[in-house]
């Protein structure tokens, strides 16, 4: 089955020309905010083969499709498996948060098994094999914003010239493909933390030699510019911006990858706590299944994804479970 990418362009009911605009002000706003010397570290390599660049496209949705019909989002596991465990003891044992609680799995958790997946196959391909250095595990907070609130959504990524390539479950079923100076919304749907719909919203910006950011970006249709806060790129410098910006939210490459992600990242979102009679307990747990249908949901805030053989890939269940004193 051949993937396509019918929905990288946002559809928000508002005409192109103000899509336009609303991309033309977020590159203008990164480029006037990052100084050219962090440009560096953004930086892609000019040559572009199409017809590898397509072919990691679809081993990408291939492995995206395969983890998202076999992962189930939980915060409830990750918690389960380390609530027993000291900070130093997770940093002395050998790695095994994500095997252990397959099928479930944290946003981190699938980008870490994604991330691995696709990397082995791009090296198994001696065709393709020149692009796994170029996969990243990245995340929308430093390691030291993790420290200090343990939130962060992460999702796996490649950065061509002309386009960049986003695996991120939450966002959709399979990997899609975001252009240079265009715009990407995700189909709303239920997702944990929100009480009510909600999507992700990207672009993927051109700058000084050579430089390709992904940036989250607001609606199109907001009418005031966000505070910037943070910025998509494989860089790890901390870069905290001060005047409104068309863009926000900056993602680095998750520190020491797929183990530092377990270690610093996973343990601590993980063992926030509440005192209660029953002793350290989670504030919030949630989980999200999925299953294989026959039919598309009917419901347009259950996002749903066609296999090609009749069948759909689909977002049953939505758990929340709020612990208080």
């Amino acid at each position: 089955m051949a993937y396509t990418n019918d929905i990288d362009m946002v559809d928000c009911s508002t005409e192109s020309s103000r899509l336009a605009e609303h991309a033309a002000n977020i590159k203008a706003s990164v480029n006037a905010t990052l100084r050219e010397d962090v440009m560096e570290g953004y930086e892609v390599a000019i040559f572009t083969d199409h017809e590898a660049e397509e072919r990691v496209f679809q081993v990408a949705c291939q492995i995206a499709l395969h983890y998202a019909s076999r992962l189930h989002w939980s915060n409830y596991h990750p918690w389960s498996f380390y609530r027993n465990k000291t900070h130093d003891d997770v940093r002395n044992t050998a790695p095994g948060l994500w095997d252990a609680i397959y099928p479930f799995s944290t946003s981190l958790g699938s980008a870490s098994h994604i991330t691995t997946a696709l990397i082995q196959a791009l090296s198994a391909d001696s065709q393709l094999a020149r692009y796994a250095d170029d996969v990243q595990l990245v995340s929308n907070a430093t390691l030291e914003e993790v420290k200090e609130s343990p939130q962060y959504h992460s999702f796996t990524m490649i950065r061509f010239w002309y386009h960049c390539i986003v695996i991120d479950l939450s966002s959709q079923h399979t990997a899609f493909k975001i252009y240079v100076g265009s715009l990407y919304k995700s189909p709303e749907r239920l997702v944990p933390f929100h009480p009510v719909g909600a999507s992700f919203q990207y672009a993927y910006v051109a700058g000084p030699n050579g430089a390709r950011l992904l940036v989250e970006c607001d609606d199109p249709v907001d009418e005031e510019p966000c505070k910037a806060k943070r910025v998509i790129s494989g860089n790890p410098e901390s870069i905290f911006l001060s005047k409104p910006a068309w863009f926000n939210g900056r993602i680095v490459d998750v520190e020491g990858g797929v183990r530092g992600g377990e270690i610093d990242y996973a343990y601590r979102s993980a063992n926030p706590t509440l005192d209660t009679p029953l002793g350290p307990m989670p504030r919030r747990r949630t989980i999200v299944t999925q299953a294989i249908w026959d039919h598309a949901p009917e419901s347009p805030w259950i996002l749903s994804t066609p296999l090609g053989d009749g069948k759909f890939l689909v977002d049953t269940l939505s758990l929340r479970v709020d612990i208080i004193k």
